[in-house]
């Protein structure tokens, strides 16, 4: 075995560890399971640095916001790490366009000094202007969502993307990057895909690796919780959008009531305004357990709130749970990851355990 087939079998036996520990952790009383959760202290957090954005896409929640275009604060970011000196993996995006925010690379910065590993998902607009901010605040990881080979098809979801605009700033940032001689930040190019586009999978896939990223993922749309059908677009439209092969697999997809507990609860997520909620699919606050600005972190997490939470969690009475799309057996595809490494070489593997 190869390495890179050692590194696909290892982090399929890490996927596949943690839903034994589930099975585990789920024959646990109600009490000790939200005690678990009280005690834990996250090392993975998901901040939000704005809720602006300059696209319009029709499945998104970005614009139906009730909370305003706002960015984060250093000060709240400066608070959460000293109160979580054990962080070490922070997601920059939640709602809104990371490139637009205001602080967004002194905070990175202030974050690489703690050696927390920084990754944040753009739509590519404003990469180009950015790519030395890029390079130097040391980002780990990016990632630039690029649906479509032409201009058309692009706007069809990417409402105000503009394709030559954010190929050109993909180039440029790989070549910034590889005359650095350095390998950070890894450079992911990510394709949601719909009725449109997977018609053209091949094709995309090429046209994407010609870009040189260090990966090429293609990810099913959810329609769900981060959005329902803009009542604007049109049912011709509409049609186009809805995938017809990538579904989500009704095979892998663990149901709320019959799910131990859900790996989110086991991270940190911060809006914009201090606001920490239990997941990235409450990005408006429904849920809020206190706010950063106001409170400790010790307060928010162990406040009466976040107590009840848990509770009605495991009692399987959170509405927003029950439409969530993140509920599947693994949270990775072998078959809609094009790496270097064939993806295929991972089915073999598999079939040998």
């Amino acid at each position: 075995m190869d390495e890179s087939e050692l590194r696909l079998l290892q982090e399929y036996k890490l996927n596949k560890g943690y839903f034994e520990a589930e099975k585990k952790f789920n024959q646990l009383p109600l009490k000790q399971k939200v005690q678990i959760l009280l005690s834990h202290r996250p090392r993975i957090f998901q901040i939000e640095t704005t809720t602006k954005c300059n696209l319009n896409c029709p499945l998104c929640s970005t614009h139906n916001l009730k909370r305003g275009r706002l960015d984060l604060d250093i000060g709240i970011l400066k608070r959460i790490v000293k109160a979580n000196p054990q962080i070490r993996y922070a997601t920059l995006h939640l709602m809104g366009e990371p490139l637009m925010a205001t602080d967004l690379f002194n905070e990175i910065k202030y974050l690489k000094e703690h050696s927390v590993f920084t990754f944040f998902s753009t739509n590519g607009m404003l990469l180009k202007e950015k790519v030395d901010d890029i390079l130097n605040s040391k980002l780990d990881k990016i990632s630039i969502s690029l649906d479509a080979t032409t201009q058309e098809e692009l706007e069809l979801y990417r409402k105000g993307a503009n394709l030559e605009r954010i190929v050109s700033g993909i180039k440029e940032l790989v070549q910034k990057r590889n005359e650095r001689k350095t390998k950070r930040p890894i450079i992911q190019i990510q394709s949601l895909m719909f009725g449109y586009n997977e018609l053209k999978e091949e094709e995309l896939v090429r046209r994407l690796w010609e870009l040189r990223p260090d990966r090429v993922k293609l990810k099913t749309v959810s329609t769900n919780s981060f959005g329902a059908k803009n009542p604007k677009i049109d049912d011709i439209q509409w049609e186009k959008l809805i995938p017809q092969k990538y579904l989500r697999d009704e095979t892998s997809f663990i149901k709320y009531k019959d799910r131990a507990v859900c790996r989110m609860l086991f991270q940190g997520f911060v809006l914009a305004d201090g606001t920490v909620v239990p997941c990235c699919i409450d990005y408006d606050g429904e849920y809020a357990f206190g706010n950063i600005t106001t409170q400790t972190w010790d307060q928010i997490y162990h406040s009466n709130s976040r107590k009840a939470f848990l509770v009605d969690y495991f009692e399987g009475n959170i509405n927003l749970c029950k439409s969530c799309s993140m509920g599947y057996e693994y949270s990775w595809y072998p078959n809609t990851i094009h790496s270097p490494e064939n993806s295929q070489k991972l089915f073999a593997i598999v079939q040998k355990i």
